[in-house]
């Protein structure tokens, strides 16, 4: 699972998305996906996972999740 998380994280920070894991450092499946625009998301590995397999590693998918709460 770590591969694929790490996989799902280079190919959004490929299109212009910085991602960190949680600044907080409480919990190591959460991480912060900053939009080239400034706009951040918080997910879990799960939500990255779900958007990797739905095809919608991009800030649209991002936030379009994050309306749905489903990340």
């Amino acid at each position: 699972m770590d591969k694929e998380i790490a996989e799902a994280i280079v190919v959004l920070k490929e299109k212009g998305i910085a991602v960190a894991v949680d600044p907080s450092e409480r919990y190591s499946d959460l991480y912060v996906a900053t939009l080239p625009n400034g706009v951040q998301y918080e997910f879990r590995a799960a939500g990255i996972l779900k958007l990797k397999a739905d095809g919608k590693l991009s800030a649209a998918g991002l936030e379009e999740a994050h309306s749905k709460s489903e990340l």
